[in-house]
């Protein structure tokens, strides 16, 4: 997978909504959608104070192994303080790390599907620490993500 861009990024700030899903029996893909809706219907976003920019973040976090054991799943966005963080959200630091940059792009979510199925099957050495999913904007017929992988 040389192919694609590894940028070294530094620290993080996030706040936004955390819940805790697996990918076996395709658990995630109902889970992460439910939470997409919850995310919008309450419309967090404009909850989240202190944003650095407009974008919407989807972090993978505290992996309990690969990608096949439990993980966290945090939609929020890059702020520039954790000092004010709202009731019922959660502020989250990722530190430095290397990245390896994927673009989901097309249908959605069948392109990000199809991005992180490549990823799976990939020899690209993860972390399993911190993946992240940037969001600049959103239209689902032309989606445009870029798709962030913790590499060693």
């Amino acid at each position: 997978m040389s192919k694609h861009p590894r940028e070294t990024r530094d620290s993080l700030k996030i706040i936004g909504i955390v819940m805790k899903t697996t990918n076996a029996n395709g658990q995630s893909i109902q889970d992460i959608a439910r939470f997409w809706e919850k995310f919008n219907d309450e419309q967090i976003f404009t909850k989240i104070p202190n944003k650095k920019n407009q974008d919407i973040l989807a972090l993978y976090t505290d992996y309990e192994g690969d990608e096949t054991q439990p993980y966290h799943y945090m939609i929020g966005c890059e702020v520039t303080s954790l000092d004010d963080i709202p009731v019922g959200m959660v502020g989250k630091i990722i530190p430095p790390a290397d990245y390896t940059i994927l673009k989901a792009q097309g249908q959605f979510p069948d392109c990000l599907t199809k991005t992180w199925q490549t990823i799976w099957k990939s020899d690209l050495k993860r972390s399993y620490r911190n993946d992240f999913e940037v969001y600049r904007t959103f239209d689902p017929n032309h989606a445009d993500i870029d798709v962030y992988i913790g590499v060693k």
